[in-house]
């Protein structure tokens, strides 16, 4: 499970893409409660391998979003280098 083996990387991904929506709404988002979310989202599905088809564009994406608003979003291009 994304959560039990990548823990850390996981925070920080949830972190960068709270980051960056803030950004794009101009408000502060509950970042606890979002995150508590993400952890019941992936324990519903223990199996799901987290980097299916659309992974690559959706993370080209929010690269290409977080550059026009002057986000650093750095475990996000971090992921997306390796997986690149």
């Amino acid at each position: 499970m994304l959560w039990g083996e990548n823990r850390q990387l996981a925070v920080d991904v949830a972190n960068n893409a709270i980051d960056l929506q803030e950004a794009l709404t101009g408000q502060s988002l509950p970042r606890d409660r979002l995150i508590e979310g993400l952890v019941q989202v992936l324990a519903a599905d223990l199996d799901h391998k987290c980097k299916g088809r659309s992974a690559p564009a959706r993370l080209a994406r929010a690269i290409e979003l977080a550059d026009e608003k002057g986000v650093e979003i750095k475990s996000i291009r971090d992921l997306a280098k390796r997986l690149g």
